[in-house]
């Protein structure tokens, strides 16, 4: 060990799973004397420069002083963030067995990432836009619009009406753009304001209506929560659908703001994020702030920094807002907790939901975990008394709960996948002047086409499935890659004509629906259809309207959207999950099915609910539609303790990609081959290894794929063989080309 004045020990952006050591740049005492961990520099790396974040100032280090290098120059004059979030970052990075620095930089917005500097990025005052005088005159009291013609302006006047003014940044994320604004301006409707983008917040104007009256389960709730402000404990909150959840979390913010902190509401999907921002712009007088993927990187970095610098006392957003950094944090909510894009799927393969329990504790203060279904995993914690369960059994209002019934989808007249009882129910419906809602997870036109000849199939030629048939462009494209081709008439094998195509897709159902329902508007809701930006909030706004309606659409439409007036729901091919390889199937598919059947009867209106199955008598669709979520949860948790599997053991994987599937099995058995003698037969305990073997999809974007999955009862056994498998998997890299990644708790080894 060698001895220095002063030895910045930082993270860099890389795979390698270490700190760097440099010395202090070239600079005055003074500047100096102010470097604090937290703070970027400029340093050489290889014959590149790029941006480290110092973890550490010591005295000492392992490298010589002929091979010690100095860093270049700071960029930033203050700390980046407090220390104790580097505690968070190294926990973070020993628990997902993940590279430190890639840890610290990939929750930090890429423009910090690549050296910008702080204090010229957020200009001295946002542009914000309030109704004019004239565009007042506009609406009456009763809200109603005279802008019938222009629906997206008549949104924004509306907005602004009900809300007051909003900034800029605001109106982009709820999908209003620059041309709607400008063409409102041109006629005078509307008139910008300058609002400063640091304005201290005002405690005592934090509501700008009043709360709604609680009833007695949600007032428990509320109180059991507010109780535990200023310290942790973590809460599963299990509502049914239309249970008032939101209202809930509402008044816990209420409270939170009097209490001059912050609150932090982390939500699965950007298509959320503006429905929520939205509710809560209508409640509050506060500051709010929308942090998610779909921002550009400038309104990234003034969002992030805002939030840093105590700008902003609520903050909403998807998995990537999980370490805005709040300084007076008082509360976290983790809303649909169940769902699975709280899970980040390649890089750092974290659970969003878990380290929002993490930071909690850190932070000493409580969190709250919303879900009408929740997952087994939290309902196993509740039970073993790492959280208290909170329950909301009653519908909000006058609302009652839906009526399901399972349908064969084999029944004659059939059209498309679309069942004759369905069909008749829905034109009843429509006919009432109610909304339906028609949920497939499948977007497209056909999943299949192919030859009725020869029976040629149109497959990937990079992957291992069939080709999805698309109407727009007349193309067949990959779901897995994104492979795209031209949609032959002629099969390419006996060149017989035409080709037949085999399932449904929303596509096709949407032009059924308009075959069936001429007079009747169908919104096609899928990730197709929402390209453009602002899409999607277009949509939702057509099917607020109460009139009647039919929504077609995929996952986008399973959770969180409030229809008043739409009563029945269908959902097709609801029983795919009954094949599925992964032991989480029937599990996600009682969660599909409970979530999108509770979007039904949310206002006056009783609703009702068609469940089309293959098999409608399989004993687990019987049981799903006719017992409650908890009832049937509570089975799969007794059959997975039996079976020993999460949540009652600890699993992880190890994945890999390669050109080659031999080399990679190769390869993967003799990581597992040296990891088994690193730690001896002793310290294996009663860990059990899978594999490793080619994944169910063995080949994706002609790159061939292979996986082992690990369980153990106990978590420092399994944390003792990722350890030896990381530092093997370091000493000895693997052959050039091949990915090799750990997901610790991993969700899909589909």
């Amino acid at each position: 060990m060698h001895q220095y004045p002063s030895v910045y020990r930082c993270a860099i952006q890389s795979p390698l799973n270490r700190l760097f050591d440099y010395l202090p740049p070239p600079a005055s005492a003074e500047v100096l004397s102010r470097a604090r961990p937290g703070m970027r520099l400029w340093v050489p790396f290889g014959r590149r420069r790029i941006v480290a974040i110092v973890l550490e100032i010591t005295q000492s280090s392992e490298i010589a002083p002929n091979k010690m290098r100095s860093a270049e120059r700071f960029i930033d004059e203050h700390p980046l963030l407090d220390s104790h979030y580097f505690q968070f970052f190294q926990w973070v990075a020993d628990y997902y067995h993940h590279p430190v620095g890639d840890t610290v930089f990939g929750f930090l917005p890429s423009l910090l990432r690549k050296g910008r500097s702080t204090d010229k990025t957020i200009a001295p005052s946002e542009r914000a836009w309030q109704l004019s005088r004239h565009g007042q005159g506009l609406i009456s009291e009763s809200n109603e619009l005279v802008l019938k013609r222009a629906p997206k302006q008549a949104q924004l006047l509306k907005m602004l009406f009900e809300q007051g003014p909003l900034s800029q940044g605001h109106l982009t994320t709820a999908g209003i753009s620059a041309s709607i604004i400008r063409a409102l301006s041109d006629k005078g409707l509307i008139e910008p304001i300058s609002t400063p983008a640091d304005s201290a917040p005002d405690a005592t104007n934090v509501v700008k209506h009043p709360a709604l009256q609680a009833n007695t389960e949600q007032a428990a709730a509320i109180d059991a929560v507010a109780d535990k402000l200023g310290s942790y404990h973590c809460f599963l909150l299990h509502g049914i659908t239309g249970s008032g959840k939101t209202e809930v979390y509402l008044q816990l913010i209420e409270r939170c703001l009097r209490a001059d902190q912050q609150a932090l509401i982390l939500v699965p999907e950007i298509g959320l994020t503006p429905q929520m921002l939205e509710r809560f712009q209508r409640r509050f007088g506060a500051d709010i702030l929308a942090l998610h993927s779909g921002m550009t990187d400038v309104q990234r970095l003034n969002a992030w920094l805002t939030a840093r610098d105590g700008g902003a006392r609520i903050v909403i957003g998807t998995r990537s807002a999980l370490l805005a950094p709040l300084p007076a944090l008082g509360l976290i909510i983790v809303d649909e907790e169940h769902d699975s894009s709280f899970k980040q799927q390649d890089g750092l393969r974290y659970s969003a939901r878990d380290l929002a329990i993490k930071r909690a504790q850190l932070s000493d203060i409580p969190v709250l975990l919303g879900s009408a279904t929740p997952s087994l995993e939290s309902l196993a914690n509740a039970g073993q008394g790492k959280s208290t369960l909170l329950t909301l059994t009653e519908r909000a209002g006058n609302a009652r709960p839906p009526l399901i019934r399972l349908t064969d989808c084999n029944e004659p007249f059939a059209v498309d996948g679309l069942a004759f009882t369905v069909i008749e129910a829905a034109r009843r419906h429509l006919q009432d002047g109610a909304q339906v809602l028609i949920f497939i997870n499948r977007r497209g036109f056909a999943p299949s086409l192919l030859c009725p000849q020869c029976g040629w199939i149109a497959k990937c030629s990079a992957c291992d499935v069939r080709m999805t048939a698309h109407l727009i462009g007349n193309q067949l494209i990959c779901h897995h890659c994104e492979r795209r081709e031209t949609w032959s008439k002629k099969c390419p094998s006996c060149h017989h004509q035409p080709l037949q195509t085999l399932g449904s897709g929303t596509q096709k159902l949407e032009q059924t629906l308009e075959q069936h329902f001429p007079d009747v508007p169908v919104i096609r809701v899928d990730r197709d259809s929402t390209q453009r930006k602002g899409s999607l909030h277009s949509k939702l706004a057509m099917a607020q309207t109460g009139e009647p309606c039919i929504l077609l659409g995929t996952q986008m439409l399973a959770k969180g959207h409030h229809f008043p007036r739409l009563s029945m729901v269908a959902i097709l091919d609801a029983d795919t999950a009954l094949y599925s390889s992964d032991y989480r199937g029937p599990e996600r598919m009682a969660q599909t099915i409970t979530q999108v059947a509770g979007r039904a009867g949310r206002g006056e209106r009783a609703g009702e609910v068609f469940v089309q199955s293959q098999l409608p008598n399989h004993p687990l669709m019987v049981q799903i539609t006719q017992e409650s979520y908890a009832d049937f949860a509570g089975q799969l948790l007794q059959e997975r303790a039996a079976l020993a599997l999460p949540p009652f053991s600890k699993s992880a994987a190890l994945f890999g990609e390669h050109r080659t599937l031999n080399e990679l099995l190769d390869c993967m058995r003799m990581l597992r081959q040296a990891v088994e003698r690193s730690i001896g037969q002793r310290g294996l305990g009663d860990l059990l290894t899978v594999g490793p073997v080619p994944a169910p999809l063995p080949r994706k974007s002609n790159r061939f794929r292979a996986q082992m999955i690990l369980y153990s009862q106990q978590s420092s056994t399994l944390h003792r063989y990722l350890a030896s498998l990381r530092a093997v998997i370091d000493n000895t890299p693997p052959p050039r080309g091949m990915r090799l990644a750990i997901d610790v708790d991993p969700i899909d080894t589909n």
